[in-house]
């Protein structure tokens, strides 16, 4: 199956899927294990993940897909590198190869040499190899563990191409980490322990950084009051009120202290009307979400690639916001 992808800066993509039984599978074993599954798959194939939330019977992910030209880039030790964070040191169901022959192998530069670099350098900086990966390992995980058979997944997985735009990213990364609160599963952002921002709030370095390099990438220094300002994003999107014991941090960040600025302009997405939870239904459905110019253009390169007219799939959500129709989805 062929998907969208920028081909110089790599691209951002919300990605969901469901179990076969939508009443529930996974109990917090499971959710503690599939996060763990996520950040090693995502660190073998180079995939950045922004955020996600793990829910009962499904998951959302906002992550970024380097292109695919940046395996050019990996060199044999960060190739052995990610070889031993996935698949350890000794053989595994996953992988018939220790990471010691395999590291001699490439010393020789040989015939074998190449094949497993082509093996590998394949299943990075690729979405759908990502998504098979990490599905799979989970399944494989899941059915050992609770004596079953056969298939976890109700489907393969939808993944919708975002703009790569400040406002756009937010608001999905704000959808993803307030959706278990939508779903009754928390009362707060940081109380549902398998989402990004619970992550990033418990001490999660990584998972901070990558929140904050799109909240507000051009503040890096000021880590934690970015996500200070992003958690009063959440509140605010949900109607709650902020917890007692952060609620004086928030309101500093809201007034600009300490040399934040009291514009209002500085934080941007603190405005954000509550509408756009109502995205998410087709948020899900879509192929292309961002603007009008970024989704056009998206539609532009649909048409190249089925050999037909411009699709008339692009509609309006709301002031500045468009996607691309689902029923082009089932083409691809």
């Amino acid at each position: 199956m062929n998907r969208i992808q920028l081909s110089k800066e790599g691209s951002y993509y919300h990605c969901s899927s469901e179990t076969v039984h939508t009443l529930g599978w996974l109990d917090q074993e499971g959710k503690a294990v599939f996060v763990k599954i996520l950040h090693k798959v995502a660190a073998f194939c180079g995939v950045t993940v922004v955020t996600y939330c793990v829910m009962d019977s499904h998951f959302h992910l906002l992550i970024k897909v380097p292109p695919r030209e940046a395996r050019e880039g990996v060199t044999d030790k960060e190739l052995m590198r990610r070889f031993r964070a996935l698949y350890g040191d000794g053989r595994t169901r996953y992988m018939p190869m220790d990471a010691d022959v395999l590291e001699g192998i490439l010393k020789e530069d040989g015939t074998a040499a190449r094949q497993w670099r082509e093996l590998l350098l394949g299943r990075m900086c690729d979405l759908p190899m990502f998504m098979k990966m990490l599905k799979q390992r989970f399944s494989k995980w899941y059915n050992a563990t609770h004596a079953c058979r056969g298939t976890l997944w109700a489907q393969r997985f939808s993944s919708t191409l975002l703009d790569p735009n400040e406002r756009v990213l937010t608001q999905v990364a704000a959808m993803i980490d307030t959706h278990a609160l939508r779903m009754g599963a928390a009362e707060h952002p940081e109380d549902y322990p398998w989402c990004g921002f619970a992550a990033a709030r418990a001490g999660d370095s990584a998972q901070e950084a990558a929140l904050c390099g799109i909240v507000e990438p051009k503040r890096g220094p000021f880590a934690d009051k970015v996500l200070l300002g992003y958690e009063v994003m959440l509140y605010r999107l949900c109607g709650l009120e902020p917890k007692k014991t952060r609620r004086q941090l928030m309101r500093e960040v809201l007034m600009g202290a300490e040399g934040m600025g009291g514009n209002n302009n500085v934080w941007p997405y603190n405005t954000m009307e509550a509408r756009i939870l109502d995205r998410v239904a087709n948020l899900t459905a879509a192929m292309v979400y961002g603007s009008y110019v970024f989704v056009e253009a998206q539609a532009q390169w649909v048409a190249k690639l089925l050999k037909r007219k411009k699709p008339k799939g692009c509609y309006q959500l709301g002031e500045g916001e468009w996607t691309l129709n689902q029923r082009l989805k089932k083409d691809l």
